[in-house]
């Protein structure tokens, strides 16, 4: 009797033993996990400040004055030639357009 008392306290040290242990490793790879993304987000910051960053987000600004840029042209170049066309149209229209009757 006093082996299968002793063999049951035994286990159930061994299980809180085991137990406790897995509930430490879950707070150490909390904790690992919360430094890991501290680390992350200074080591983020220096880049986003750096000298590289600076010029990758000045020369996306860069970029996209010159599309602005090239769209606006090639839309008044598209707006000139549309214009020209409209005039030709009406000159047209005038020209084909039969003379009033007289009463």
């Amino acid at each position: 009797m006093r082996t299968k008392a002793l063999c049951t306290a035994a286990a159930f040290v061994l299980a809180l033993g085991c137990n406790l242990d897995q509930h430490r490793t879950a707070q150490d790879l909390k904790k690992d996990a919360k430094e890991a993304q501290q680390d992350l987000r200074k080591e983020a910051e220096k880049v986003k400040q750096s000298d590289a960053a600076k010029r990758v987000a000045n020369g996306a600004k860069e970029i996209g004055r010159g599309v602005k840029q090239g769209t606006g042209e090639a839309l008044e170049t598209v707006g000139d030639k549309l214009k020209k066309e409209g005039q030709e149209l009406k000159e047209k229209a005038k020209r084909e357009t039969p003379p009033e009757k007289q009463p």
